[in-house]
């Protein structure tokens, strides 16, 4: 049965993970990244930052929450990657 904690891990999981195909269809000219999308993105990392601020305590405390932590890691580090390549690409 989940608890609140993992529900909210994988909950962000899921919506990082759609903000994600959109930026990558924006970088492809499928779609656009607007400003809504945009603080939709910062209302989601506030919202997890209290789970990264913790993820090491978790991986001790919370085994079970370790590999949902380590894949919304991960997900920002792509996050991280696509916002590099937009940057880029709206450089003059």
């Amino acid at each position: 049965m989940s608890d609140a904690l993992s529900e909210t891990i994988e909950r962000g999981r899921t919506r990082l993970a759609e903000v994600l195909r959109h930026m990558q269809g924006s970088l492809r000219s499928e779609c656009a990244f607007t400003g809504d999308d945009v603080k939709s993105l910062r209302a989601l990392l506030a919202e997890m930052e209290p789970v990264i601020l913790q993820s090491s305590e978790l991986r001790r405390t919370r085994p079970e929450l370790a590999a949902q932590v380590e894949e919304y890691k991960s997900q920002l580090l792509e996050l991280q990657k696509t916002v590099e390549k937009i940057s880029s690409e709206n450089r003059p």
